[in-house]
C-alpha cells in the first residue's frame, strides 16, 4: 500500500547516489522533485517524551530579525538514528535527551533558540517573537550538495513556487547561516575597504591642482597596492570558479541530466560577462598607473581617471 510506497522511497533516498538523483529529478522536474522532498520531510523520533519532547514554541529571533524557520545540519551520526520498517529499512533521526544528565545536545539550542531553558527542558520563556512550530527533519544525508544548489540555480522562473516549500526553504536557510553569510559578510568588509581607498584616491589633490582642475595624482603607493591586491584576489576567484566549473562538468558525464545544469550557459551569463568586464577596466587601471620610479608632481592622464571613477562605479 502507500505506506510500503513511502517506506521504499525514503530507503531508496538514504543510499549513495541519492543525492545526484535528487539534483537531476530538480533540474529535469523542479515540482516532482519538491513534492518528493515533503514526503521525505518527518517528524523526528523522540529518544524521551515525558522529560524532553519535541518543542511546540521557539524564538525565531537571528541577529534581531524574526525568521520564518530555524534550521540546523548535522551530520549521519548526530543526532542518533533508529531503524524503521524492516522490509525497507532507512534510519529516522532521534530527539535525544539525556536523562540522567538532564542535558540535550548543543545544537538543539540552536535550533530552537532561547525559548527553552537549559535548567529546565519544560520550561519555556514567552515573548514576543517566540512562534509555534513543528520540528522536522529532512531524510536525505548530505543534502547540502553543490549539484543540488545548481540545480536550483537554474529553475526556471516558473517553477518558482518550489522555493516556498519546507525543505527547500529549510536549504536555502541552512546554506545561508552555515556557508554563505560569513563569506558574504567578509567580502562586504574587504570590497568596502578597497572602495573607500579608491574614492579617497580618486578625490585626493593638492590645493594647486585642484585650482588649477588638474586630475588625480599618481603617486599613491599605498593606495595602488590595495587596489592591486582586490584586482589579484579577483583574477584568482575568477579562474578558480571557472576552473572549478569545468572540473565539475567533467564529473558529471555520466549523469547527462547533471551534465546539463554545469553546462557552459549557467556560468556565462550576464553577471560573469559584468563581473568580467570591470575586472578588466580594474586590470587596465592598475597596469597603466604602475609607477617604478617615484615622481611626486605626476597625475592621471584621462583614460586613467575614467578608468578609476569606472572601477569605483
Amino acid at each position: 500500500g502507500d505506506d510500503v510506497v513511502l517506506a521504499r522511497l525514503r530507503s531508496s533516498a538514504q543510499k549513495p547516489g541519492a543525492v545526484k538523483l535528487m539534483a537531476c529529478l530538480l533540474h529535469q522536474a523542479p515540482k516532482a522533485a519538491a513534492e518528493i522532498l515533503g514526503m521525505l520531510t518527518v517528524t523526528p523520533a523522540v529518544e524521551d517524551s515525558g522529560h524532553y519532547p519535541l518543542p511546540t514554541r521557539a524564538d525565531l529571533r537571528k541577529f534581531r530579525f524574526v525568521t520564518k524557520m530555524r534550521c540546523a545540519y548535522e551530520s549521519a551520526d548526530n543526532p542518533r538514528t533508529e531503524h524503521k520498517d524492516t522490509l525497507h529499512e532507512y534510519k529516522l533521526p532521534i530527539w535525544e535527551y539525556e536523562a540522567e544528565r538532564m542535558m540535550a545536545p548543543p545544537w538543539h539550542r540552536q535550533l530552537v533558540g532561547k525559548s527553552r531553558r537549559s535548567g529546565g527542558p519544560q520550561r519555556e520563556d514567552y515573548n514576543e517573537h517566540t512562534e509555534e512550530v513543528k520540528v522536522k527533519v529532512v531524510l536525505v544525508p548530505n543534502l547540502l550538495n553543490i549539484h543540488i544548489f545548481m540545480a536550483l540555480a537554474v529553475v526556471s522562473p516558473k517553477d518558482a513556487a518550489i522555493f516556498d516549500t519546507k525543505a527547500i526553504r529549510a536549504l536555502q536557510y541552512c546554506t545561508w547561516d552555515l556557508l554563505l553569510r560569513p563569506a558574504v559578510l567578509m567580502r562586504i568588509v574587504f570590497d568596502f575597504f578597497e572602495l573607500a581607498i579608491q574614492i579617497e584616491w580618486g578625490l585626493r589633490g593638492r590645493q594647486e591642482d585642484i585650482q588649477e582642475q588638474r586630475n588625480s595624482p599618481l603617486n599613491a603607493p599605498f593606495s595602488w597596492c590595495i587596489v592591486a591586491a582586490g584586482c589579484l584576489r579577483d583574477w584568482v576567484n575568477m579562474i578558480w570558479w571557472i576552473h572549478t566549473h569545468c572540473s565539475r562538468r567533467r564529473s558529471t558525464r555520466d549523469h547527462p541530466a547533471l551534465h546539463d545544469v554545469w553546462s557552459p550557459r549557467a556560468f556565462f551569463n550576464g553577471a560573469f560577462l559584468l563581473d568580467l568586464l570591470s575586472l578588466l577596466v580594474k586590470t587596465f587601471f592598475v597596469c597603466t598607473s604602475l609607477q617604478l620610479v617615484s615622481d611626486n608632481d605626476s597625475v592621471m592622464n584621462e583614460n586613467q581617471q575614467g578608468a578609476l571613477a569606472a572601477t569605483v562605479m
